[in-house]
């Protein structure tokens, strides 16, 4: 979450909260997707770090024999922040966006307006909305609706009423999403004015960077280039938090609260009380059944080690045909 700090309204540094999980739950989706479709790998493996930030685990074997080259051209076909720049992010895109960007774009608009913009409130104080006027290449712009706000203007609602009664009352009661819908139909509106089609689809175009800036997957390169680097496995312990490294479903990483997960102490005390009233005199190899973990521990089970190991002995059974052929294949008839 460190690489969003310019970004977030609700923390800095190590803090994570329900307000800022959505840049986490957006990236595993457009990540998981691009990993599944692009790539053709099946087995991963979606980890919370047990303090500020995810990790992905590939196991399908053809990930795992990747050279560290071969790995730097998957980080960069995902990446598209590349740096910032006079508080702008660099956006390794062109004009027309790969399909790729395009399925990533759908995932990012969603999020943006649903959860990211209502909870971050990133148009709401001017040194935010200030920041994310910046991408707009219009210096009327900019002046028009820098004016409206610190005034108090309140944007409008999707259907064009700035009525300030219902203006966000309409957007689910979030000013940002107000002011976003103000946006969008600034620049809509100054865009169909332009002559061309390229230069309204070029003016058009910061809205989208606007959302690529703010909530696309924010990778750490050297780790995932390299083979040396540590990553935290599933299930070990964060040193600072407590927390467990537990696997997240990401079908269901919009659902996953950080504050939600189970720490040593909290296990511990779990089996404590469990071994007490079951009167056990000795702790169940299997003390973890019954805790808060147990469900996370059946999710990886079920999720990702049974289809793995399903898939490697397979592979395991055809590598040893193939083995057994080949040997028939040489053999040499001596008889006479």
């Amino acid at each position: 979450m460190t690489d969003y700090d310019e970004l977030r309204t609700c923390g800095s540094g190590g803090h994570i909260c329900s307000k800022c999980w959505p840049f986490i739950a957006v990236a595993i989706q457009v990540l998981d997707v691009a990993l599944r479709d692009d790539f053709g790998f099946q087995h991963i493996l979606w980890v919370y770090s047990g303090r500020r930030g995810v990790h992905c685990w590939v196991a399908d074997e053809g990930a795992r024999l990747l050279a560290d080259d071969v790995r730097a051209a998957v980080v960069g076909y995902l990446s598209v922040i590349k740096g910032t720049e006079g508080g702008l992010a660099k956006l390794g895109m062109g004009q027309h966006k790969h399909p790729a960007l395009i399925r990533a774009e759908e995932l990012l608009q969603a999020a943006w307006k649903e959860t990211i913009l209502p909870q971050q409130e990133v148009l709401k104080e001017p040194e935010h909305y200030q920041a994310m006027l910046k991408y707009i290449p219009d210096e009327e712009i900019v002046q028009q609706l820098s004016a409206k706000w610190a005034a108090g203007g309140q944007g409008i609602v999707p259907g064009g009423s700035s009525r300030r009664s219902s203006a966000v009352s309409a957007c689910n009661g979030s000013l940002s999403v107000c002011r976003w819908n103000e946006l969008e139909k600034t620049v809509n509106d100054k865009a169909l004015r332009l002559q061309f089609d390229n230069q309204r689809e070029k003016f058009r175009k910061c809205l989208s960077d606007n959302i690529f800036a703010y909530s696309y997957p924010r990778l750490d390169v050297e780790v995932t280039e390299k083979m040396n680097h540590l990553l935290k496995a599933p299930f070990c312990v964060h040193p600072k938090t407590g927390k467990v490294c537990v696997p997240i479903d990401p079908a269901a990483a919009w659902e996953f609260d950080p504050d939600e997960v189970p720490t040593v102490q909290q296990l511990v005390q779990e089996m404590n009380e469990q071994q007490q009233q079951s009167g056990a005199q000795q702790q169940q190899v299997d003390g973890w059944k019954g805790t808060s973990l147990e469900p996370y521990i059946d999710a990886f089970t079920i999720g990702f080690l049974a289809p793995l190991t399903s898939s490697n002995k397979a592979a395991l059974n055809v590598k040893a045909k193939q083995a057994a052929a080949e040997q028939r294949g040489h053999r040499v008839d001596v008889s006479w």
